[in-house]
């Protein structure tokens, strides 16, 4: 039988109280999706599916930046959204990453810190 929900079409097979289909996954509970810019571009052999390391270098005061530091040591890209020229010639990438729950504070609090961000793969692939 076929009911619809907020525009969106469900079908509702026998035995089913909501349609599979409407009820998140297992990944939903433990990640989530965040989409972070990051300076300069991207190795080559990142893009949906690989796992990187997220890097993050505070800023301070005076505009020099701290060591950087692994803040999610390993991410799940889902897409890449874009890449803009900036004026001063560099690339800004907008990337979208799943993390675990347990790390969107950090992730948040170096986005809001204005910190460089770097995305490094977790691994080189064979051939390549």
């Amino acid at each position: 039988e076929s009911h619809i929900l907020h525009g969106i079409d469900f079908k509702v097979n026998e035995g089913e109280l909501v349609p599979v289909s409407a009820v998140g996954g297992a990944d939903g509970a433990r990640l989530a999706a965040l989409v972070l810019q990051v300076e300069g571009g991207l190795a080559a052999s990142v893009g949906p599916g690989s796992v990187v390391e997220v890097w993050a270098a505070a800023q301070s005061e005076g505009g020099d930046f701290a060591e950087p530091s692994v803040i999610v040591a390993a991410a799940t890209v889902v897409r890449l959204v874009q890449t803009s020229t900036i004026v001063s010639g560099g690339e800004i990438t907008a990337i979208e990453v799943l993390v675990p729950r347990s790390k969107i504070g950090v992730v948040l609090q170096a986005v809001a810190g204005e910190a460089s961000m770097s995305i490094v793969p977790s691994s080189i692939p064979l051939g390549g």
